[in-house]
């Protein structure tokens, strides 16, 4: 038996060889029963996947009432409402709450999927929007330059759009007051033909220690502010590598900005 730990812990087993001893002989003789049986290691799973089942249902009870009041309100309000489109973004992000929570309890999601694939620009209008409350009180201004005409993107809408609003919060928080923060879209090909849509997400903040631009897409980096990093960016690679594309950042003391490509053909 293999033990790890710090010195106090280590004296402590040495104190001990006949206990640790018996404890490896125990070990390397039971089933996996038997361990479950004397460590409870297994019922502690399993109520802790009954807990995250339980907590998934109550969740979507909530969520299926507001859903239902929201259709109520957008009815008495009509489809020419002033609010008609943010009623339109809460009912959508609900659905991202299903979706989410639904995950946590199977082992394939629902995705949001459209057969006529994703409006990039449009999705980014929504992000803008839903986002103002957060730059506005902040102080900085969020600006956008969208190549219209995109090809629309296939694929898996929901990470798409986590994909963006982790970056909008990402230059947000690391944009002091008075600052900027751009989101431009184009269309790009390179030498080989190979055609993508890019995302350019830049902020004016005070730009990334070299210390942390060397871990910045660790999930258990975090560093608020100054070089912004953290679980988001993480998340961020991840769902970008899963519609095959890719992420890169350059940084300075005027600001960073994270380029995104993904292909459309």
């Amino acid at each position: 038996m293999l033990v790890c730990g710090s010195a106090s812990a280590l004296s402590a087993v040495a104190a001990m060889p006949k206990h640790y001893t018996r404890l490896g002989e125990i070990a390397g003789r039971a089933s996996p029963v038997d361990i479950e049986a004397h460590t409870g290691l297994k019922a502690s799973s399993d109520a802790l996947t009954a807990r995250v089942h339980r907590a998934a249902h109550e969740i979507n009870n909530p969520l299926g009432i507001i859903k239902n009041y929201l259709a109520i309100l957008k009815v008495k309000l009509g489809d020419d409402a002033p609010i008609s489109d943010e009623l339109r973004i809460i009912y959508e992000e609900l659905d991202r709450i299903v979706r989410i929570v639904r995950g946590l309890t199977h082992d394939e999601v629902e995705s949001d999927l459209s057969a006529e694939g994703s409006d990039l620009n449009a999705l980014i209008h929504d992000l803008v929007k839903v986002t103002q409350p957060t730059w506005q009180g902040k102080g900085i201004l969020v600006t956008t330059l969208l190549t219209p005409g995109l090809v629309r993107l296939s694929g898996d809408r929901d990470k798409l759009k986590q994909i963006v609003l982790n970056l909008m919060l990402n230059a947000i928080e690391a944009t002091p007051s008075g600052g900027a923060v751009r989101l431009e879209t184009a269309a790009l090909s390179n030498h080989r033909h190979e055609h993508f849509v890019e995302i350019l997400v830049a902020d004016s903040g005070p730009g990334i220690p070299a210390e942390v631009a060397e871990r910045i897409f660790d999930p258990l980096d975090t560093a608020k502010g100054e070089g912004h990093a953290g679980l988001g960016l993480s998340i961020v690679k991840s769902l970008t590598e899963a519609m095959q594309g890719s992420v890169t950042f350059k940084t300075s003391a005027s600001g960073t900005t994270f380029q995104i490509l993904l292909p459309t053909s």
